[in-house]
């Protein structure tokens, strides 16, 4: 943070911004995290797994979930 200027800094961020690019490429317009679902009861019932998937800047690939349509 710095004076008068507001910014998410961390690892969980850029994920969330390489997931949103992923929406794109994988024609789905949301996208979902493992991170996000966890502890969500009926997390699982909404979202279908998309795959894993490489993102820049993370050495794992990411599990993600699109909506159920």
């Amino acid at each position: 943070m710095g004076k008068g200027i507001n910014t998410a800094l961390g690892d969980a961020v850029n994920i969330a911004f390489r997931i949103e690019g992923l929406t794109r490429k994988l024609d789905e317009p949301i996208l979902a995290s493992t991170a996000f679902l966890k502890g969500w009861e009926h997390g699982h019932d909404l979202f279908q797994s998309a795959g894993s998937h490489a993102v820049k800047g993370h050495p794992e690939m990411i599990e993600v979930f699109a909506l159920r349509r």
